[in-house]
């Protein structure tokens, strides 16, 4: 059931828009677990969250910065 709900982000992040977009979650090992499904998708995501270094959230939010995301 967990991915009936990821996909109504998913989507329109993948295929509908210009820009990124942003989900915002409490649960980071839900997190982890969903980019690291759609990076072997090969979907351009990338993640943030309060247990990374600095410098690995700064590496994160320039893949942002660049386009080389959609989904954040």
């Amino acid at each position: 059931t967990g991915e009936g709900k990821s996909v109504i982000y998913q989507l329109p992040a993948s295929y509908w828009t210009d820009g990124v977009t942003v989900v915002i979650s409490p649960l980071i090992a839900l997190i982890r677990d969903q980019v690291e499904h759609l990076q072997k998708l090969k979907l351009d995501v990338a993640f943030v969250d309060s247990l990374q270094e600095r410098v690995e959230m700064r590496r994160q939010l320039m893949l942002v910065r660049s386009g080389a995301v959609r989904l954040l």
